[in-house]
């Protein structure tokens, strides 16, 4: 991997948005956006998450999704506080806005204001294709697929999206925020542990809350395949670069090793249980 890019930007010019596990500053910089922890002095690695969960995608050959890569994201306005962040690039064509499906639901757009269960799944996907005449299914499916690895725990309907023009026609978004994954959000509080597959607070899985019943909602006729070439060379470079025995950029967020540790155990884990098991064929 090259060497990582640095940007020198301000607090006080980020966009700041509510997330499950606190605050990101996003910044715009028109063909990009870079985001970070917002309470930087928490340490959360939510752009790790994300950036491995792209390499998990691409390695799969999922082919819809929000490529993160990492970078450095010093702070003119905090000292130069040096932290990680992930950068991405901006997926909205002109003329097309991005409409998510808890926002469907709210305005009455779409019939229901739950989708629950396989039923509720199916009816969300008959629902779109109606109304937009653009298909979700794969999305849905690759969406629950890579979220099932990365045991993501915060993905609801406000983070599944549809772009549409004045005209009602459109296509789904690219799959994205995968931060709240892989034990490494509120991993610097020490409770990171695989228990997250089963909590139950936050209706954080859009269909079910387990991850394996809503495993048996894809096809049985798709196939995922692929080795974790990318996701295990990002995994190297973190470790050689973002951790606490080898700071390399400086940054006042370094992982700690078990942590990291923890976070390949469960990439392993669950790419053998998904993927070589194939446990959504049934």
């Amino acid at each position: 991997m090259d060497k990582l890019r640095t940007f020198i930007l301000r607090r006080a010019d980020a966009i700041e948005a509510k997330a499950s596990t606190g605050w990101l500053l996003k910044w715009d910089l028109g063909e990009y956006w870079i985001k970070s922890s917002g309470y930087v002095t928490n340490f959360i690695w939510d752009s790790v998450a994300e950036t491995l969960a792209s390499c998990i995608a691409k390695d799969l050959n999922i082919d819809n999704y929000v490529h993160y890569m990492p970078c450095i994201i010093e702070i003119a306005d905090m000292d130069g506080l040096r932290i990680i962040g992930c950068i991405s690039r901006n997926y909205k064509t002109p003329g097309y806005r991005e409409i998510t499906i808890q926002k469907l639901m709210k305005n009455n757009i779409l019939n229901k204001r739950t989708y629950i269960d396989c039923d509720g799944y199916n009816d969300l996907i008959t629902e779109i294709k109606d109304k937009f005449n653009v298909n979700i299914r794969k999305y849905l499916e690759d969406t629950i697929l890579i979220d099932s690895i990365i045991l993501n725990t915060d993905r609801n309907m406000w983070n599944l999206s549809i772009l549409t023009d004045n005209n009602l026609n459109g296509y789904v978004a690219p799959i994205y925020d995968f931060g709240n994954s892989l034990g490494l959000t509120g991993a610097f509080r020490g409770d990171f542990h695989e228990e997250v597959m089963y909590s139950c607070g936050i209706q954080a899985r859009p269909f079910s809350y387990s991850f394996e019943e809503q495993l048996s909602y894809i096809r049985n006729n798709r196939e995922y395949k692929g080795e974790l070439t990318n996701t295990r060379d990002m995994l190297k470079f973190i470790y050689y670069n973002f951790t606490q025995e080898h700071n390399n950029y400086n940054i006042a967020n370094p992982i700690p090793l078990d942590v990291l540790k923890y976070t390949t155990q469960v990439i392993d884990k669950r790419y053998k249980s998904v993927i070589m098991n194939k446990i959504w064929k049934n």
